[in-house]
């Protein structure tokens, strides 16, 4: 045994800390903290699950405000994910921007009426583009409403406007 020079106190020997377990490894990283912990940004893992979590409420017919969903996360007793509602929103938009690959603009989503129209739409801007041709919007309003004239779409279903 050690004796202390200050008090010539014996010593006792440092008891060791128990050894942690191991993660578990199929489990994804996240930055869900206890309620007390600083703000931190959030792993893909965690905005993937915010979108599952939006994405079954939707099918279930149920419409989420983006500041509930927002609540929602901030008082989970598993794991508090912290992230404002414009975070929210601009994850959302990018989102469905590209999940919507018919859309003409990525930035706002595109609803499509005629499936017909579109499909057609979309094999000619295909073979557009393997000729090299480039595509304008003139060219595609010109070609859609061509299309919608060759596929009988009634004219309150047909398109307006110049682009």
């Amino acid at each position: 045994q050690k004796t202390c020079k200050v008090c010539e106190n014996t010593m006792k020997p440092k008891a060791h800390k128990p050894q942690k377990p191991d993660k578990n490894v199929d489990t994804p990283r996240t930055t869900a903290k206890p309620l007390c912990q600083p703000k931190e940004d959030l792993t893909l893992a965690d905005w993937l699950e915010v979108l599952d979590y939006i994405e079954a409420k939707e099918q279930n017919s149920i419409q989420l405000r983006q500041i509930d969903v927002v609540n929602y996360f901030a008082n989970q007793k598993s794991g508090v994910l912290k992230f404002t509602q414009s975070a929210l929103s601009k994850k959302l938009k990018n989102f469905r921007a590209t999940s919507n690959p018919n859309a003409l603009s990525e930035k706002w989503q595109c609803i499509v009426t005629r499936l017909d129209v579109d499909e057609a739409l979309n094999i000619w801007q295909q073979d557009m583009n393997r000729k090299g041709e480039l595509v304008t919007g003139p060219m595609l309003v010109e070609k859609c409403a061509w299309l919608e004239v060759l596929f009988d779409v009634p004219i309150k279903e047909r398109l307006k406007g110049i682009g």
